[in-house]
């Protein structure tokens, strides 16, 4: 009679730590999906942007500054 209860025990252990572990896994590829998404909507932000500036006839800033001081040699007054 022990050994059916130490049986029950171990598998009701078990079956509860699968649960915790599948519970966390999913918590966990959620959270990885969101982030993806979030991601992914950002690239395609910035792509509208750049593709809005290139329809309009702008062109999208490289990072560097045109025409700043001693752009083409002259002096900041």
């Amino acid at each position: 009679m022990g050994s059916a209860v130490t049986a029950l025990n171990r598998y009701t252990k078990t079956i509860v730590e699968f649960k915790y572990k599948r519970r966390n896994i999913a918590k966990s590829l959620m959270m990885e999906r969101q982030l993806m998404e979030q991601q992914l909507m950002e690239q395609d932000r910035m792509w509208d942007t750049y593709r809005t500036a290139e329809a309009n006839g702008h062109k999208p800033a490289t990072g560097t500054t045109a025409g700043g001081p001693g752009a083409q040699g002259e002096a900041y007054c």
